[in-house]
């Protein structure tokens, strides 16, 4: 992972709380906190794709897309990610789980994402 943004209404990667559970990584992780068009206007100057963590019936599994150079929008677990960002999304993933399974919280899908991100 070479960057993170946070678009929106997120945690405070600083706070004492978000920085004791991530046990400092945020002192070693670029982080850039902007607003959705700067964020997309960034990684489109990349040349990357922007994947969006949704559960439609169109959405991809991770194990069929190729996670190198892309990024990957992941919503709060109350709202998701909004149209204007789901528009603003190349392809839609989704997490592959067992029938009776609706989802996970978003922290529990960034982290099984990034997973399958350094396997590739």
């Amino acid at each position: 992972i070479d960057l993170v943004f946070l678009v929106g209404a997120c945690a405070d990667p600083y706070s004492m709380k978000a920085v004791r559970s991530g046990m400092g990584a945020c002192f070693k992780q670029r982080i850039i906190i902007s607003d959705r068009d700067f964020a997309v206007s960034e990684l489109r100057s990349r040349n990357m794709p922007i994947y969006a963590a949704a559960l439609f019936d169109d959405s991809v599994s991770i194990s069929d897309i190729l996670l190198k150079n892309c990024a990957v929008a992941i919503g709060n677990e109350g709202a998701g990610l909004s149209d204007e960002m789901l528009a603003a999304c190349d392809t839609k993933i989704i997490i592959p789980m067992k029938e009776g399974n609706e989802s996970l919280n978003a922290s529990a899908a960034a982290a099984i994402i990034m997973w399958e991100m350094s396997k590739q």
